[in-house]
């Protein structure tokens, strides 16, 4: 079949039950994470660098937009059979079986990991007294002040900040998809989902510009300033649902379907400039003190530019897609969340352990990303072989599972 065969308008969607590209784009979010927290577990990580270790530091230090790749992929997986229901006139997903999968996939593989990097390791990872606990066990702490970061000393895990935006996020979201459905009774549902969406997005993005000028409760700084990077995967899930009807992809979409080489040039074009941010020793004066605006925009930008290509494009088609297939990186996938939650005690036990304290941050940053990546695997191919697997089966007991992995 040649691109001649093809009705560009009709480029391929994958199946509503399964998008087999999203466990590379979850080794991809993992894999930019892990080289993001190197530079964390260093004790001179908040001092000032010269040369090369400063560069260093911001490219590793730009890596926290993996968080924002992991918000986009849930947006997506988990907002599709909402939105998908809904366009077919379907009942919404079971909420019953919604919970029940989200929380045995969220909370034994982190009570595990928590309770081993406190009890074994000892490492920058500390909890002081029941009610610090129970808000971690829980992930509540964001939105309890003393159960929150001390200065950089991290209590408990530190990516467990992220888990606590993802609960909120599954309690928010059935709440949000019944309005929608509601307020579309008057209206078109694709016109609904998308001034939904919209309105998710707007609300975020005001409420963030709200946040960087103070004045607003510690609570907002969990989800809602989050939302933007959520919306980015609904967007993208409302036009995927959209296209099972047999509808084709606006242009732009379509094109960037067909062209998935150009959609990641974009995403690393993002993250380049979100390095520069951290480099940069004068911003431009339109930023002014809102940096985290652009920072904010450029994650959004870089996340909806990576999931593209495996949401919209040719059947088999270009090497973006045959890279996400490949074994390798789908099993770093498969693995990622187990990665997500063990690597930064390991890191902060070899930075402790191993490296000495006169190491450059270039030095120390190879020899504790080199000598954790095997421990961080064994440990989380374990955690999914043994914790993860049998808790999603017995997830899937509870109802018809509503959405991905």
């Amino acid at each position: 079949m040649t691109r001649a065969d093809i009705d560009p308008a009709r480029i391929d969607v994958p199946s509503a039950g399964h998008f087999d590209c999203f466990d590379g784009l979850r080794a991809i979010a993992a894999t930019v994470v892990y080289l993001n927290h190197i530079s964390i577990t260093r004790a001179d990580s908040g001092l000032e660098l010269r040369g090369f270790d400063r560069v260093t530091r911001a490219v590793l230090e730009g890596g926290d937009i993996g968080v924002a790749f992991f918000f986009a992929i849930s947006g997506f997986l988990l907002y599709r059979p909402f939105v998908a229901a809904h366009l077919a006139g379907r009942r919404s997903p079971d909420l019953r079986a919604f919970a029940a999968r989200r929380a045995l996939r969220i909370y034994p593989a982190d009570w595990v990991a928590l309770v081993a990097a406190v009890v074994l390791l000892r490492s920058n990872v500390f909890l002081a007294g029941p009610s610090r606990w129970f808000a971690h066990l829980a992930l509540v702490h964001m939105y309890i002040p003393e159960s929150r970061i001390d200065g950089v000393v991290p209590q408990g895990l530190l990516p467990s900040w992220t888990l606590v935006v993802e609960v909120t996020f599954y309690a928010f979201l059935p709440a949000y998809a019944y309005v929608v459905r509601r307020a579309s009774t008057r209206t078109r549902p694709f016109v609904g989902e998308i001034l939904g969406v919209a309105a998710v997005f707007g609300a975020g993005a005001a409420t963030l510009v709200r946040a960087i000028d103070g004045g607003m409760p510690p609570w907002v700084t969990v989800l809602p300033i989050q939302l933007p990077l959520f919306a980015c995967g609904m967007a993208l899930a409302v036009w995927s649902a959209r296209a099972d009807s047999g509808l084709p992809f606006p242009r732009p979409i379509t094109a960037a379907g067909r062209h998935p080489a150009a959609c990641w040039a974009v995403a690393a074009g993002a993250y380049a400039g979100v390095v520069w941010l951290r480099l940069a020793d004068r911003l431009p004066p339109i930023l002014g003190d809102r940096w985290w605006l652009a920072r904010i925009a450029l994650h959004a930008i870089s996340a909806t530019a990576l999931l593209l290509p495996a949401v919209v494009g040719l059947e088999d088609g270009g090497r973006i897609r045959s890279f996400l297939r490949h074994p390798v990186v789908v099993f770093v996938g498969t693995i990622s969340y187990g990665i997500y939650l063990w690597h930064t005690p390991i890191m902060y036990w070899i930075a402790e352990h191993v490296v000495g304290a006169s190491w450059n941050l270039t030095l120390a940053g190879i020899v504790i990303g080199t000598v954790a990546l095997p421990l961080t695997g064994a440990i989380a191919w374990a955690s999914w072989r043994f914790l993860e697997t049998p808790a999603i089966r017995m997830s899937r007991r509870v109802g018809a599972a509503p959405a991905q992995t």
